[in-house]
């Protein structure tokens, strides 16, 4: 095959993605280039703060996979010492600042 016709299949299929997904063909070719930015806008359109259980990570759409580097993943475990590490940071930032006043 020729490059020419290769090009032609990619445009092809980024424009019959655009359509399905309700999106421009450039706004697919970013994503296409760029998909690290697109991993950090999805997961900061997550609602984070409002996750308690691990029931309810695991519905949200957390699994990004990437050709010849891994997988990225919001794991439970690490999820859980996050928000404990939050809130008891926060805790003593308080107490520190209370302190001092």
């Amino acid at each position: 095959m020729s490059n020419i016709a290769d090009k032609k299949k990619v445009t092809d299929l980024i424009h019959m993605l655009g359509l399905k997904y309700k999106m421009t063909d450039k706004e697919i070719n970013d994503l296409v280039e760029s998909p690290f930015l697109f991993t950090y806008l999805k997961i900061r359109e997550l609602d984070l703060n409002n996750v308690e259980t691990e029931e309810e990570l695991s519905n949200l759409k957390t699994n990004f996979l990437y050709r010849a580097f891994g997988k990225i993943y919001i794991s439970s475990g690490l999820f859980s010492r996050f928000k404990k590490q939050k809130t008891e940071g926060r805790i003593l930032n308080e107490s520190k600042w209370k302190s001092k006043i």
